[in-house]
């Protein structure tokens, strides 16, 4: 996780000043450089963390949404329920994969359960949906 930076609503009240790093505008977020535990109570408790990927320091958000593939014939619900997920949705061209969440809706117990997510029988994929910046290259 990246310290001294957290993610939230472009323009939310109490943000006003604060310096963005990054935005998200497809999203309607912001990457602030600022410790999250210096924010009042209501501001923090709409907050994400925001992660780099090794060495890249392209901030990531997470959106609590996990994204899972199933070996074939395998009923995806009785794989996810018991460890605590719901299936938000499944996509019409991959039956045998879905889109769950963590089932009191907080990215924070999406995110710690990953770990029970890869280790179960019968999963392919475990991917957690983590919102980035667009960039874009220069031209040579």
């Amino acid at each position: 996780m990246l310290r001294d930076c957290f993610a939230g609503s472009s323009g939310a009240a109490g943000l006003e000043g604060l310096s963005v790093l990054a935005t998200l505008p497809g999203e309607g977020m912001s990457v602030f450089a600022r410790l999250h535990s210096d924010l009042p109570g209501a501001v923090a408790a709409d907050c994400r963390p925001v992660y780099a990927f090794s060495d890249n320091v392209s901030p990531a958000i997470p959106t609590g949404h996990v994204f899972v593939q199933a070996a074939t014939d395998v009923n995806l619900a009785e794989i996810v329920t018991p460890l605590g997920y719901e299936i938000e949705s499944v996509p019409p061209y991959a039956p045998n994969a879905a889109w769950i969440v963590a089932s009191d809706r907080s990215i924070a117990s999406a995110l710690s359960n990953l770990k029970a997510l890869m280790a179960a029988n019968g999963l392919e994929s475990v991917e957690p949906q983590m919102l980035r910046p667009v960039t874009f290259r220069s031209g040579r």
